[in-house]
């Protein structure tokens, strides 16, 4: 059989030496993280299979966009919590009612978030921008029952 493109086009630059890149892509609906942790773990398996192989999965990684992104949000919720702590702090003068809204925030939202999971709707963008009124008009109404 002859074929019209030559072994040097088909090969890949890896790491500076020739290479073979193999990329596995997953289906719409299936989880990124599962997959890639799926293919790191087979890639492990074959590996003792091929010892004179080097073999690389962090060239093209979809899940550490994921993991990097959920870990700068985690940070960013916990800087944000931490300065409306100090605003409701510096601004309100009384630590009680300070403590009070800021207990009662969070709770609130962790009591709406489990309302509408077990009731199995879906959240969409209109469920988020009602909590963020609700949560806004939760700290109207729990000020000044502290004051």
């Amino acid at each position: 059989m002859n074929s019209c493109v030559g072994l040097d086009q088909l090969s890949s630059i890896i790491n500076d030496v020739p290479g073979i890149l193999l990329i596995v892509e997953k289906q719409p609906w299936a989880n990124t993280l599962d997959v890639t942790h799926g293919v790191d773990e087979a890639m492990a398996q074959l590996a003792p299979a091929l010892p004179d192989v080097d073999v690389d999965t962090k060239i093209f990684r979809p899940a550490t966009f994921i993991e990097r992104a959920l870990d700068n949000l985690t940070h960013s919720l916990v800087i944000g919590c931490v300065l409306v702590i100090v605003v409701l702090a510096l601004f309100l003068f009384d630590w009680r009612a300070a403590v009070i809204s800021s207990l009662a925030i969070p709770l609130s939202l962790v009591a709406a978030v489990l309302v509408l999971y077990y009731s199995l709707n879906k959240r969409s963008l209109c469920c988020e921008c009602g909590e963020v009124i609700r949560v806004a008009a939760g700290r109207d109404t729990c000020v000044p029952v502290a004051e």
